[in-house]
């Protein structure tokens, strides 16, 4: 994300965000969307050139677009939602932690059969109490691994055999596990372990 943020900077959009994530590529508009997340805005680079920005009510964690109707699902601070703009539209939709105050969502991807996976990590970065979690299209959610301080980069091999996540800080690696046809995940083991400072700027 270092990367992505000095590349949008310097090349296209001197936006200073606070903290730049989760850029999505929609075909449909022609566009990059991406988030800032402590900034609380959403913004959209058009390959024309045209750049559009919109503030949200609260930190905003990722975007994800909708495949066979308009908006987006989003997640916010705590809580996941539908979202569309031109007007503006906030529908809130579920709480995966409750219970956890000091919990914020952080980063997600969508896998071949359009459920999302999404982690929630500590705001304050110290303790191992952040998830990973499947976002099913009922909306109905499902926690699957734990003991994350920073949630980070979900992603899927190309047969969809295979799912990846990151832990960014504490063992500063990427695992892999065996992710099965009903998204279910099995067999986690370490795929690359990073130095201190490589892939986390402290």
């Amino acid at each position: 994300m270092a990367l992505w943020r000095a590349w949008i900077s310097s090349a296209l959009w001197d936006a200073r965000a606070d903290l730049g994530e989760g850029p999505i590529w929609s075909a449909r508009d022609q566009a990059v969307y991406w988030v800032d997340i402590k900034g609380r805005m959403l913004h959209r680079y058009r390959l024309s050139g045209e750049k559009q920005s919109w503030p949200m009510p609260e930190n905003i964690a990722w975007i994800i677009e909708r495949e066979n109707q308009p908006g987006f699902i989003a997640g916010f601070d705590r809580v996941i939602s539908e979202l569309s703009l031109n007007p503006l539209r906030i529908t809130h939709r579920v709480t995966p932690e409750p219970t956890i105050d000091s919990n914020r969502l952080n980063d997600a991807k969508a896998d071949h059969f359009g459920r999302i996976w999404f982690g929630t990590m500590q705001d304050a970065e110290q303790d191992a109490i952040g998830s990973l979690y499947r976002l099913d299209r009922d909306f109905s959610f499902s926690c699957l691994d734990g003991g994350y301080i920073c949630t980070n980069g979900s992603d899927f091999s190309p047969d969809g055999k295979t799912a990846y996540h990151n832990e960014t800080m504490g063992d500063a690696a990427i695992y892999r596990f065996d992710l099965r046809p009903d998204g279910s995940l099995a067999n986690k083991r370490i795929f690359a372990k990073f130095p201190r400072g490589e892939g986390y700027l402290p």
